[in-house]
């Protein structure tokens, strides 16, 4: 069995994950210029300062040979696709598949191989592969072919340490595994004889909120964990209902989104004052009357001032932005910034770059394809506007849902790279965007060079991690 993988590089870590945060959102540098300045400007921004980057792009993807998921690699300095070989396959569950995690320079998987059934993976990008020991299974919590995680959900990072559901003969339960232990039967166990599988797990201001067998509760890392009556920790929590949907910490308040405490089918944007320690409040800062959802699937960028996010009103999803500088509550801060591409719009993944909003949006005529808005002007016929139809011969979705479970695009620096196919090969390819240069169809968007195995059929590339090279 092959034990190469491709390019390897010691690396500092720059976490750039489509999987840890589960909104779509952006945070956008508003100054600066770029572009004409004109209505549904789509002139390269060769005026804004977004510096190129070095790295590497993992993700999961279909290795032809065996027809199933492995890791794959993708050095942005070599402009090279390779293979992360081993022994194992990442499956999915009904269709979903599992995501990605990076924790202290290693990527967590949901994986199986020959002999175990699903559990927890680990691969270190600072090692080589050598004898099937990276990516190598991390224990084996339900002994055999029998299958540790059946409730595919993302794994959360809270007090050092990886929150995540998992099962063995007792049942289905939360977990806590701490990475600077080594694997024992206690490492990872169970986190509480009380607390089966749980849902929207989000760490707040040092507490851990999670909801489980249809109640929320809270859990404070300070205090042992306790059953007794009248001391329970985890306690029982009416103040915050959260979805598990971290969205940036900016100027000394966190971002994210949950639950209206009056209407539980509608999901809002809130915030919490970090500065005021364990006193700190969640403020809830939008307030959409009719049913509203915050973007399904999850981007962050890095830098700047204003929030970008997606959120469905009346079933069509729109662009909002919060501006954390302006003293103005809902409608005007957050406020709705688009009114739909046309009826029934899907916004998948919202991506800042310079001073424009790259959009992944199905218009329900097109499919999903890559759109840019400049906010700093008005909505218009041509703002937002598309880029390019990739798919000119049905409304198939080009920067693709897999299923109708994710929507894959990721910014790095000023290039944009995404889940894509076009009206030629019909195949779910890595595809590049360049947001200095014009479009030009073969260039730009260009379909990255996939000399993997898996060229020939469906790549179906998903999951994006970025690691940053020094």
């Amino acid at each position: 069995m092959a034990s190469f993988k491709g390019t390897f590089k010691r690396k500092t870590i720059l976490i750039i994950s489509t999987s840890l945060i589960g909104l779509a959102l952006a945070f956008q540098n508003c100054g600066g210029g770029g572009g004409s300045g004109t209505s549904g400007d789509t002139t390269p921004d060769t005026n804004n300062i977004v510096e190129e980057v070095d790295g590497d792009l993992f993700f999961l993807a279909f290795n032809k040979d065996i027809v199933k998921r492995q890791l794959f690699q993708y050095d942005l300095d070599l402009d090279l696709i390779s293979l992360i070989d081993g022994d194992y396959e990442i499956p999915d569950n009904l269709g979903v598949v599992p995501e990605l995690f990076l924790f202290s320079g290693k990527i967590y998987f949901v994986g199986k191989n020959s002999i175990n059934g699903r559990e927890l993976w680990v691969y270190d990008p600072n090692e080589e592969v050598v004898n099937d020991q990276n990516p190598k299974m991390l224990v084996d919590f339900n002994s055999g072919n029998s299958d540790g995680i059946v409730i595919f959900s993302d794994f959360v990072e809270f007090d050092n340490k990886i929150f995540y559901n998992a099962s063995n003969s007792s049942g289905s339960f939360l977990v806590v595994y701490d990475p600077s232990l080594s694997v024992s039967a206690t490492n990872p166990s169970r986190f509480s004889s009380v607390i089966g599988t749980a849902t929207g797990l989000v760490g707040l201001n040092g507490k851990l909120y999670f909801s489980s067998s249809a109640k929320d509760f809270v859990y404070d890392p300070a205090e042992p964990i306790s059953n007794v009556s009248g001391s329970e920790n985890p306690s029982e929590n009416a103040g915050i209902h959260p979805d598990g949907k971290i969205l940036k910490t900016l100027k000394g308040f966190t971002y994210f989104s949950g639950y209206d405490p009056a209407n539980s089918s509608d999901i809002e944007l809130w915030s919490l004052d970090l500065s005021q320690g364990n006193s700190a409040v969640p403020k809830q800062l939008s307030d959409v009357t009719s049913v509203s959802h915050i973007g399904r699937f999850s981007k962050a960028s890095t830098d700047g001032n204003k929030l970008y996010y997606s959120a469905s009103n009346n079933n069509n999803e729109n662009l909002w932005e919060y501006d954390p500088t302006v003293n103005s509550d809902f409608p005007d801060n957050p406020k709705q910034i688009t009114t739909g591409l046309t009826n029934n719009t899907n916004i998948f993944q919202v991506e800042a770059v310079g001073n424009k909003v790259y959009i992944n949006a199905d218009d329900s005529i097109n499919g999903a394809e890559l759109w840019v808005m400049s906010p700093a002007l008005s909505e218009s016929s041509t703002n937002p506007f598309l880029i390019v139809d990739l798919d000119t011969q049905d409304a198939n979705n080009d920067l693709s849902d897999d299923h109708g479970v994710n929507r894959e695009m990721i910014a790095l620096g000023p290039k944009i790279y995404f889940q894509g196919t076009d009206s030629h090969s019909g195949n779910l390819q890595l595809w590049e965007y360049d947001t200095r240069e014009d479009v030009n169809i073969g260039t730009n968007p260009r379909e990255i060079d996939n000399p993997t195995t898996a060229i020939l059929g469906q790549f179906d590339p998903q999951s994006f991690i970025f690691i940053e090279t020094p």
